[in-house]
């Protein structure tokens, strides 16, 4: 489980939480996120629940207010691989670095997991994203993968190598 950890993001502190430690009711606001991001079909609590107790759901917040969310699930046949499932920053926080301090310090987390691989799935139309993956962090493009998340739902797959502590 990852610890509750503390972070600075332009000057903002950030906590970072595991979900599965938060109470149903924080669990629920972060889901309310992921629904205006993406759209209410992108998940159900029926859905979301599962993935904070068996993936790995980071939930960021600037005080009380909840402000990000990264949710991943490990791969089964090779341990060292993650994929990132969805990630998200409140609108009232874009541009702050939010999303990018959040990952840098799951990234360290991960790499303390025995994790060597994160997968990183991209929308073909979201520059912004791609080039936070690539510029800042080092991912390398993979190909594309057609019909990814259902029928023209086409993904860029990114690949980032997850260097071991120190």
């Amino acid at each position: 489980m990852m610890p509750a950890s503390q972070v600075t993001a332009s000057d903002l502190p950030l906590t970072l939480h595991d979900a599965a430690t938060l109470p149903i009711d924080q669990q629920v606001t972060a889901l309310d996120l992921v629904h205006r991001s993406f759209g209410d079909e992108s998940q159900t609590l029926y859905g979301f629940l599962p993935l904070c107790w068996h993936g790995k759901v980071v939930i960021g917040c600037v005080g009380n207010e909840l402000v990000c969310v990264l949710q991943m699930l490990r791969d089964w046949e090779q341990p060292s691989l993650v994929q990132l499932v969805s990630g998200v920053t409140h609108p009232k926080y874009s541009g702050r670095s939010i999303y990018s301090t959040t990952l840098a310090a799951v990234l360290n987390w991960l790499a303390g997991q025995s994790v060597t691989t994160l997968e990183l799935r991209v929308p073909l139309d979201d520059d912004e994203l791609m080039h936070i993956y690539i510029e800042k962090f080092g991912a390398r493009f993979a190909g594309q993968l057609r019909d990814c998340y259902g029928p023209g739902h086409h993904r860029n797959l990114l690949v980032l190598d997850i260097a071991s502590p120190a």
